[in-house]
């Protein structure tokens, strides 16, 4: 797994997602060489290449065909062509591994939700049929806030949020807060911190690096002037905010 996350990691930084498919190229993948020169390509050219890579390190890959989306799947009795809209990875094994090389904010081992429970066509001599991609559960899906208040006798305080994810959530919260300090990344993280905690002021205290896919998302930061809790002579209130808690 070690070899499979490096070289897909290598070629999530060379090679940029490009779904340009025009004549030919809307079917026939480039070859491995011409993506890596180009640095760019789509989810056929991505994939190609990511099995290519894999068989030269030794380890058996094919690339897989799916209709992605939520929309109705291929036919399972007749699998043509026009069927399939989208190109992954397999690597069989007692524990067979899919990957969509497309998805560069999701770990290896999870899938996009549109890619799971579709019937996929692997290219492989030994096919026989279409092979169901399996779905992930509720527990594989993710997100977790917890906020600790602190408030001192004189009035001041803080609020430090800690923001955990998996599956198809932490794909969410990677693509936006992952990374380096951009400024879109900084003006989520002030709008929501305004929004939500009612502060204006954020610091970040722990924040996961854009290609650090060793562990579930986690991200931690400080808000210093929480408006959200009050401290009286005698007493003190923290709002607790109930859409997280209510919501689906």
């Amino acid at each position: 797994e070690e070899k499979i996350e490096r070289l897909l990691r290598l070629i999530h930084k060379q090679v940029r997602y490009i779904g340009i498919e025009l004549g030919d190229g809307s079917i026939l993948p480039r070859t491995p060489l011409e993506t890596m020169t180009r640095h760019y390509g789509d989810c056929k050219d991505k994939a190609t290449l990511l099995v290519a890579a894999l068989k030269a390190a030794g380890i058996t890959a094919h690339v897989a065909l799916l209709n992605a989306g939520n929309g109705q799947d291929v036919d399972v009795d007749l699998p043509g062509m026009g069927g399939f809209n989208h190109a992954i990875a397999y690597i069989p094994g007692e524990k067979p591994l899919w990957i969509d090389v497309t998805a560069e904010n999701t770990r290896l081992g999870k899938l996009p939700l549109g890619d799971q429970g579709r019937w996929a066509l692997i290219a492989s001599p030994e096919t026989q049929g279409l092979v169901k991609i399996p779905v992930s559960t509720i527990a594989d899906n993710w997100d977790r806030y917890t906020r600790e208040v602190t408030m001192n006798d004189d009035g001041s305080g803080k609020l430090v949020e800690t923001i955990e994810a998996d599956g198809s959530e932490e794909s969410t919260v990677r693509a936006v807060y992952a990374g380096e300090e951009t400024k879109e990344m900084r003006d989520a993280l002030k709008g929501y911190a305004k929004g939500t905690l009612l502060s204006e002021d954020q610091k970040l205290i722990e924040h996961p690096l854009k290609h650090d896919f060793s562990a579930p998302f986690r991200m931690k930061w400080e808000s210093p002037a929480s408006k959200r809790f009050v401290v009286e002579r005698s007493n003190g209130v923290a709002a607790i905010m109930p859409a997280p808690l209510l919501g689906s």
